[in-house]
């Protein structure tokens, strides 16, 4: 049985890859020509996701505050780096359109800021 942490990680994880899934079908219907565009930019965005989730996975918890939230930051500034250049090879190998490769980006944010409404 999963304990309670990586039950909600496994629900996290789970939770991110039905919104792109779910949101990929909604844009086939609308122009098949866009969904490499989109999953290319929530792929981008799953992967500085799990770089986020790995602070919930350090195993000691028992930080001072300050050392938290450098953690914190540093976690947030490996994220973004890695959506940064995951965007800056995206556009060099595969030319998306940029309105809708930045939706599938803001799409799975959104779900990172929503996932604590399902966690309980």
């Amino acid at each position: 049985m999963l304990t309670s942490k990586k039950l909600q990680l496994t629900k996290f994880l789970i939770f991110q890859i039905i919104v792109i899934f779910v949101s990929a079908m909604i844009t086939v219907f609308i122009s098949k020509s866009s969904v490499q565009s989109f999953i290319s930019g929530a792929v981008v965005m799953f992967i500085g996701n799990l770089v986020l989730l790995s602070r919930f996975m350090l195993k000691n918890k028992n930080y001072q505050p300050a050392k938290e939230l450098m953690i914190l930051y540093a976690c947030t500034f490996l994220k973004m780096m890695i959506i940064i250049v995951g965007t800056i090879l995206v556009a060099l190998y595969l030319h998306p359109s940029f309105i809708i490769y930045l939706g599938g980006l803001f799409l799975l944010q959104v779900a990172v800021w929503m996932m604590p409404l399902f966690l309980k």
